[in-house]
This record gives C-alpha cells, structure tokens and sequence, in this order.
C-alpha cells in the first residue's frame, strides 16, 4: 500500500530523524498486542528528555496522542509530534483475537508513524504476537518502514526493518513494569525500560529510559501520561 493510500485509509477510520514515534498502544517504546476498547478515548503525552553529551543528536520530544477504539478489536489514532515539520500523524492496530486452550496467545498487525508529509513520514508496518505465561508476558514481532526516512542519520544506510521484542508484567497493585526493544540504527531501534503507577482506574504515569541502537543518537529518560476517557 502506498504512503498516501495508507493515510487516507486510517484517516477514514479517525529532517527526517526524529526519534518521536506516532505511536498506538505501547509497551514503553514499541506496541502491544493490547487495543483501546470500543467507543472508548484515550489520551496521552509522552516525552522524551536528552541523557548525556551535547554532542551526540538530541532526542527531546513531546508526543501528543488520541486513540479511539473503534470497532471490536481495533483502535484508530492521530498524534501531534514537536519539532516536526508536518507534525500529524496517524497510527491504527487490529488485534487478531486470543489463542491457546487459557487464551494464552495473542496476535495484532498495525501502522504507525503514517505522516501526510513524505520527508517524515516512517511509515511503519508490524506483527506482534504475545504469550503470557503467569504474570508475565512476552512478546515477538516485525517491522518494516520507509526506507528513505529510517536511515542510519550519519551513514545514510536503510534501518526500515527490524526485529520487536517485549517484556512486561505487573509488579503489585497499581505498579507495572516493561522492557522492550526494536531494531535497527535508525532514529526508531532502542531498548527501553519503564515502570508504571496508576493514579487512578482511568490514569497512569510512567517513568523510563530509551538507550538507542545508534551511538551517535543521546539516551534519553521518558515521562508518559495516559488516561482513558
């Protein structure tokens, strides 16, 4: 599908090195398997704040994001990301259902980062599949993206497609914790870490840290708020 077949198609349904994502439901960094319920809104910042040398590229960035859930099993989103150029983007997932004899599996495709600018646009498109085992999930994916904007941003070499895996679990009431990691030496392949608390039964915060896969591109700490509407 074409990039501007692509935005057209989740717009229905609602410099080129930027690290911020246009990003659907997350683990801290990279999706989950997880979709926003039906007819249900959710808000939510994420920002991301430079960690070390001056002179390595920055990373600070405020992600502006509202999701919808608009039909059983699939959500639809637009976000509003600083520093950008052409600053919309929009992102959609479908989750393919729970599997396993305790609904153990589970399996979603989506987009991200579909811009209407072509310079910014990363158009990414992935696979998860999830499996909890107790407490604890694990996750598994594929991505790939436009490879004229996911480039290595010193070398110039294609960084569009890659590996996701996940961890995350909750670690008492109202605390959660979460590590993930996406692949590539492009503005997007970082691990993260996050721990969560939830403020309340509609909203949260999250305090991390995302360590990129380029050297050249700054660590940064990340604050996440989210509330469900």
């Amino acid at each position: 599908m074409t990039r501007p077949a692509a935005v057209t198609l989740v717009a229905a349904l609602v410099l080129t090195t930027s690290v911020c994502l246009a990003t659907p439901s997350t683990l801290v960094w990279i999706p989950s398997t997880d979709v926003q319920a039906v007819r249900t809104w959710h808000f939510g910042v994420d920002n991301l704040f430079t960690l070390g040398t001056p002179a390595k590229q920055a990373t600070d960035c405020t992600d502006i994001g509202l999701t919808y859930g608009l039909a059983r099993n699939l959500e639809v989103g637009i976000d509003l990301l600083s520093g950008m150029s052409d600053p919309l983007f929009f992102n959609a997932k479908y989750a393919l259902g729970s599997f396993g004899a305790k609904d153990e599996w589970s399996v979603a495709v989506g987009a991200y980062g579909l811009g209407l600018e072509d310079t910014v646009s990363q158009d990414i498109w992935y696979g998860l599949v999830s499996y909890r085992c107790g407490q604890d999930r694990l996750h598994l994916g594929y991505f790939t993206g436009a490879g004229h904007v996911l480039t290595d941003p010193f070398t110039g070499a294609d960084e569009s497609a890659g590996i996701l895996l996940g961890w995350d679990r909750p670690l008492a009431d109202r605390w959660w914790a979460g590590v993930d990691y996406q692949g590539g030496r492009s503005a997007v392949g970082a691990l993260s870490l996050g721990v969560a608390y939830s403020v309340s039964e509609t909203s949260s915060v999250l305090l991390g840290a995302s360590f990129w896969n380029n050297g050249g591109i700054a660590n940064a700490l990340t604050f996440q708020y989210d509330l469900d509407l």
